[in-house]
């Protein structure tokens, strides 16, 4: 019986040793590093791990205040990031879930200002809304295409909620989500144009045409070079038919082609506006 009770002692001492050393290689694994300003105050708080940061990271303002509150996982921002004024408003908040944009939202008096994607190029992506008052004004569609890496292919103003169509340019799709391979789909893209140019000109006549094609890329480099079908507009909507011969996700991609005449005193001006459609559409057998 006494065997047996030193036995179990021992066995408990020995696990309390390896849960010791457990304990102590975790403690030295995240190496804790604080910086400080000039005047010996607090400036940040990081934890290191083979140089690399990890877990909280926090940064401070001279005066004491938060700045910045962060997270890393080997060496990399995650989940999210806020930065705050020295008065301790937020001025922005980052949201990491894609390697290769963030999602912003930017603040003023801790009532959101704008928010949408930045990208690792500092360049604008997606959809982003301007607000005022916590009212949306602006809604922006940015895309990428070979002639320039940050166009703007949508502007809606809101007047009230309410879209403001004098100032805004913008489209909707109507079509299927999923259709049947080989089949005809039929859809229409409804779309509006600005009007800002009846304000300083005496007389306007528009063209309007829809060319697309399943054949385009995604930044449209080959619209030039591809066979396009096209389709005319009745009363802002536009018709268009087309099939797919592919299982599985596939695009309807298209630019809706304003050619505007313009007019002024003794000159012809012409101005081509395009607006770019990216519509992913889901093929069955």
């Amino acid at each position: 019986m006494i065997l047996k009770t030193r036995i179990k002692i021992k066995y408990l001492s020995f696990l309390k040793v390896i849960l010791l050393v457990v304990v102590l290689v975790a403690c030295k694994k995240d190496k804790k590093v604080e910086t400080f300003f000039n005047n010996n105050k607090l400036k940040s708080i990081e934890y290191l791990n083979n140089n690399n940061r990890v877990g909280e990271y926090r940064e401070f303002f001279n005066s004491g205040n938060l700045k910045e509150l962060s997270y890393y996982e080997n060496g990399l921002m995650i989940d999210s990031s806020i930065t705050y004024n020295e008065n301790g408003s937020i001025e922005n908040i980052r949201f990491f879930n894609d390697s290769t944009k963030t999602y912003f939202k930017f603040y003023k008096d801790n009532e959101i200002g704008a928010e949408g994607y930045l990208l690792n190029n500092g360049k604008k992506s997606g959809i982003w809304k301007y607000f005022e008052k916590n009212k949306l004004l602006v809604k922006e569609q940015f895309i990428k295409t070979k002639e320039n890496p940050q166009k703007i292919n949508q502007r809606i103003f809101y007047d009230k909620e309410k879209i403001n169509k004098e100032r805004s340019t913008y489209f909707k799709v109507f079509v299927p989500d999923t259709v049947q391979v080989k089949t005809n789909v039929i859809g229409k893209i409804e779309y509006n144009f600005s009007n800002d140019e009846k304000e300083i000109l005496n007389n306007i006549d528009n063209y309007i045409f829809f060319y697309y094609s399943d054949k385009l890329k995604k930044d449209f480099s080959n619209y030039s070079n591809v066979k396009l079908d096209a389709s005319l507009p009745i009363n802002n909507s536009i018709p268009f038919k087309m099939n797919f011969n592919k299982l599985g996700e596939n695009y309807l991609r298209g630019v809706i082609e304003k050619t505007t005449l313009l007019e002024k005193k003794d000159s012809t001006h012409i101005k081509i506006s395009k607006m770019y459609i990216n519509c992913s559409i889901y093929v069955r057998e």
